[in-house]
């Protein structure tokens, strides 16, 4: 089961400690990533293409004028549903993720991906009508448990 992470960045270079951030991403199975940087105005984009570059389950798309995180998300979504055979796609907003903590978060969700697929087909079967495919993107921070604060 191969799950799809977007998380939006602005002008978050100072919070992304590269080295970290790719041993976290190194040890990640079944996850692809999609890095939106939403019009950064500092180094954050060269920082997440560095990313990419170290990464094969990495990608990155660069919003170049200001939009609202559903924005972000739905553009990182468009990307991951026609580049990639990916079903359960959750998010986060990399400012609601504890300063420093952007390697626990995505060792985290490693650790935890099968937990928050069931509990997001759970929410999705509650729900009244079957969503679209955008709306069944979630928020990951949703799911968590509370080892990382977010």
């Amino acid at each position: 089961m191969k799950i799809g992470v977007i998380i939006i960045f602005n002008n978050n270079e100072k919070e992304i400690n590269v080295t970290e951030v790719f041993r976290a991403l190194s040890n990640t199975k079944h996850i692809s990533f999609c890095f939106v940087n939403n019009c950064s105005t500092d180094n954050t984009l060269n920082v997440l293409q560095e990313l990419k570059e170290e990464s094969d389950n990495v990608t990155v798309i660069d919003i170049k004028k200001l939009k609202s995180t559903a924005a972000a998300v739905k553009a990182g979504a468009r990307f991951m549903f026609s580049n990639f055979d990916i079903k359960n796609i959750g998010y986060a907003v990399s400012s609601e993720i504890t300063p420093n903590s952007l390697t626990d978060f995505i060792e985290n969700v490693n650790l935890q991906q099968k937990q928050i697929v069931e509990q997001n087909k759970v929410a999705l079967k509650k729900a009244e009508i079957k969503p679209t495919l955008f709306q069944s993107i979630f928020a990951i921070d949703l799911y968590l448990k509370d080892e990382v604060n977010l």
